[in-house]
């Protein structure tokens, strides 16, 4: 069976442009709508959520943003079946248009 090991996904959703700053979601969000997913390695099916309608904290921090790149980390809370997950990290990815 392949593993794909932890997978996090997230989200921003702003009726500005995204540029290099902090996003924070504290349960009520009226310029962004955040979210963010965490699948522990093995746990195939099991997806950890936080951010649109829960009340759990967590930020998205973009340190620098071009047209091909995006950087920053993400800190925060996540939640399954009541267990609440401590999650961060940093991300470095290329941009497709």
């Amino acid at each position: 069976k392949e593993s794909f090991g932890n997978i996090v996904a997230f989200g921003i959703a702003s009726e500005l442009d995204i540029t290099a700053k902090k996003y924070t979601h504290t349960g009520v969000n009226e310029e962004n709508a955040l979210s963010i997913g965490f699948r522990p390695e093995g746990r195939d099916n099991e997806f950890y959520y936080g951010g649109l309608d829960s009340e759990l904290p967590f930020s998205i921090t973009i340190s620098s943003i071009s047209d091909t790149r995006v950087q920053g980390s993400f800190e925060g809370q996540v939640e399954l079946d009541n267990v609440i997950k401590n999650i961060s990290g940093s991300f470095n990815v290329a941009l497709q248009r």
